[in-house]
């Protein structure tokens, strides 16, 4: 795998050796910070925000090169520590609370990386300073829609969908900044974090609910089905379907790949959800994980992983890894130019194919893209922060998804990241889309400078899950999708200008002297 040949070279680590007493330092170090916390919230959701909030300081200062990982085990472990102690839990929106530790570890962790950006300017590679006030300003945007989203309706739905547009680009500053004023050594921690959640998989896919209980992985499940209950979900499904739930694995059971197509040619299958019991989010860190690997010449993990990303039935999952798959056999046939213009030609075709199909048949992806785009146009200024999208209570009675098929276009953007941040933002949103496409441009021009596979994974990663937003409100909303691909590539454009950038500074102070 080469960039083009006449790319010049750059005398660049491509391949780190990482010391694997750090690994297991900073592994100790975050799961004693989780674990504490979720034990915190335990007492009550004040006590567990402050604890929450102290420790993850403390980390920071004791151990910041630590931050990226605490990042991405808060996001696939926290929920399994919740589970583990939800005995202890005295109410259902107690353990709601908790699921918000990883927002606080987050804030906090930006805030930090943010300030120590600003106290140690002269260590910020110059490069860097301008991606940094280019994402503070996008922020600023986000906090904006999401004012006007709480003036305008309920702040908790505002709330939720500023914490979703807020988490992607929260993990690109942190990853960012660490990685512009440290030597962040994530392979090692990863591959441990992530096989670790793969074999979660394996173990779910084989013993199902039997696994789970060890956990009392069954009754947070169940929670999350008495939730769907009280909102009438199954209901609907048994008039539309008739389905009937009888049991928790009656409610993980689905179509494979999640196509109701595809019922009448194959089994149903128990879909794994992994240690944060969300199936698209699990499969996304997967194929995140395997893809980041693949580049670097280590295709055991996504080969591995296969099996449990079928079974987890996240199609946007798949779709990134048999794009990253054909990158990479296509580079050395075609160059780096060709290639890259291939991988976007295939994603334009997907997009274009997987709308007209989705039309055809009514999908409610594909009608919540279009309500998205039909009410962008109609008020381009946006209504705010958590007006329409699948968690916002504005749905709730609202959304007609057999009136919407027969009219060929939902009645509220949902279904659909693309189009439910059109329809909050507005013009707003194309901040937000101005930066991504800007991450993928540079992961670009510099893969074909150094041919460093940190931004050949940005290149295709970024590209695919902005793609998969069009029919996805999971591919960019949850932190293990867009969150965890722009992390790792932050911490690629940080590493490269850390590198790099000193041997300018040294010849300029030079020259002055």
């Amino acid at each position: 795998m080469h960039a083009d040949a006449s790319a010049p070279r750059l005398a660049f680590p491509l391949r780190l050796r990482h010391d694997t007493a750090e690994g297991l330092l900073q592994l100790a170090g975050v799961f004693a910070l989780l674990f504490l916390s979720i034990l915190c919230f335990v007492l009550s959701t004040p006590a567990g925000i402050a604890a929450t909030f102290a420790m993850t300081i403390g980390l920071c200062l004791v151990l910041p090169v630590a931050a990226p990982v605490l990042l991405v085990a808060s996001f696939l472990y926290q929920n399994l520590l919740i589970s583990i102690l939800s005995p202890l839990v005295a109410s259902p929106a107690a353990l709601d609370a908790m699921r918000g530790a990883n927002l606080v570890i987050l804030v906090t962790t930006f805030s930090l990386f943010v300030l120590a950006a600003f106290l140690e300017t002269r260590r910020l590679p110059a490069p860097a300073r301008p991606w940094l006030l280019g994402l503070l300003a996008v922020i600023g945007v986000v906090v904006l829609y999401l004012a006007l989203g709480a003036l305008r309706g309920a702040p908790r739905d505002a709330f939720v969908y500023f914490r979703n547009t807020f988490m992607p680009l929260g993990c690109f500053g942190v990853g960012l900044i660490a990685a512009s004023l440290y030597r962040i050594n994530i392979e090692r921690p990863l591959v441990w974090i992530a096989s670790a959640a793969l074999a979660f998989g394996y173990c779910e896919l084989i013993f199902k609910l039997d696994f789970l209980a060890l956990f009392n992985g069954d009754s947070y499940l169940k929670a999350s089905i008495a939730g769907r209950i009280e909102a009438d979900y199954w209901e609907r499904v048994m008039k539309e379907t008739g389905f009937v739930l009888r049991s928790i694995e009656d409610g993980m059971m689905v179509p494979f790949l999640n196509l109701p197509l595809l019922k009448d040619f194959m089994p149903n299958v128990f879909r794994l959800s992994g240690p944060n019991f969300h199936p698209i989010s699990f499969a996304y860190a997967l194929a995140i994980t395997g893809v980041w690997l693949m580049f670097r010449d280590r295709v055991a993990f996504v080969v591995l992983a296969v099996p449990v990303l079928l079974a987890a039935g996240s199609k946007g999952a798949l779709v990134l890894v048999a794009f990253a798959a054909l990158l990479r056999v296509s580079l050395p046939l075609f160059g780096a130019r060709l290639a890259f213009a291939g991988t976007l030609a295939g994603l334009g075709f997907y997009l274009s194919a997987a709308i007209l199909y989705g039309r055809s048949v009514g999908d409610y992806h594909v009608l919540g893209f279009f309500a998205g785009i039909r009410d962008f146009l109609r008020n381009p200024l946006g209504q705010g922060l958590g007006f329409g999208g699948n968690l916002s209570s504005s749905i709730e009675g609202t959304l007609d998804w057999g009136m919407s098929q027969m009219q060929g276009i939902a009645n509220v953007p949902a279904e659909s990241a693309i189009g439910v941040m059109l329809y909050q933002m507005g013009i707003g949103a194309f901040s937000v889309l101005a930066l991504l496409i800007l991450v993928v441009a540079t992961c670009r021009r510099l893969f074909l400078r150094t041919g460093h596979p940190g931004f050949l994974f940005g290149f295709v990663g970024v590209a695919v899950i902005v793609a998969n937003g069009v029919l996805q409100e999971e591919a960019m909303f949850s932190p293990l999708a867009l969150g965890f691909c722009l992390l790792l590539v932050a911490l690629s454009l940080g590493d490269y200008w850390r590198v790099t950038a000193p041997r300018s500074t040294a010849s300029i102070e030079g020259n002055r002297s």
